[in-house]
């Protein structure tokens, strides 16, 4: 059993050492955010702009924003409200404060795991659904400065990977996806083809 980022452990330490996956019997992960957090991206602009405790030094900061540990979270989508572009990069990151290079991998790593199939064995998700966490994120500029404003709704994706839009008004349609703070709740089935979907250019 394993909560949060220890859900992200096993997983990489089950798909490096194929025989330990093999002896396992199930895994379960409490609250653990496999498709990133959208969270990590605002802890790592808080130091950025200059906010957080009196007492974060300076060393700290540089600290953080170069710690792996801090873009392992990275989401591997976030939608933006200003342009609706959907995919998250590394350049989006270091704009925020992170680091492009760590970013880069811990995106590259996400894609892999997508691409692998890999499954944990007879794994038991648990994500709490009683909060409203950060879902989507909003980029504006203050004093120079990329700021990322939290948001605490989601969108749908159709099958080619576009944002669906509402039928009335042409834009993409908000949901509330839920989860336990940190870790929102993703849709429980695809899209269906027929919904109509849009694209950056239509959704401004």
């Amino acid at each position: 059993m394993a909560h949060s980022m220890g859900g992200l452990v096993v997983r990489a330490a089950l798909v490096q050492e194929p025989e330990r996956a093999a002896d396992t019997r199930a895994v379960a992960t409490v609250g653990t955010p496999f498709l990133g957090s959208a969270k990590s991206i605002l802890a790592l602009n808080l130091l950025n702009t200059g906010g957080g405790r009196p007492g974060c030094c300076g060393r700290y900061r540089r600290w953080r924003r170069h710690c792996r540990a801090s873009t392992t979270c990275c989401p591997t989508s976030a939608a933006w409200t200003a342009g609706w572009r959907w995919n998250l990069t590394p350049g989006d990151v270091a704009r925020f404060g992170g680091n492009h290079d760590l970013a880069a991998r811990s995106l590259g790593e996400h894609a892999r795991h997508r691409e692998s199939g890999f499954v944990l064995p007879g794994h038991r998700a648990i994500v709490g659904e009683a909060q409203a966490p950060v879902q989507t994120l909003d980029e504006q500029q203050r004093a120079g400065l990329a700021v990322a404003a939290d948001r605490r709704h989601a969108f749908d994706i159709g099958e080619y990977g576009e944002l669906v839009c509402d039928p009335a008004t042409g834009i993409p349609a908000r949901r509330d996806a839920s989860g336990d703070g940190t870790v929102h709740i993703p849709p429980h089935r695809p899209v269906p083809w027929h919904q109509p979907t849009c694209s950056a250019s239509t959704a401004r």
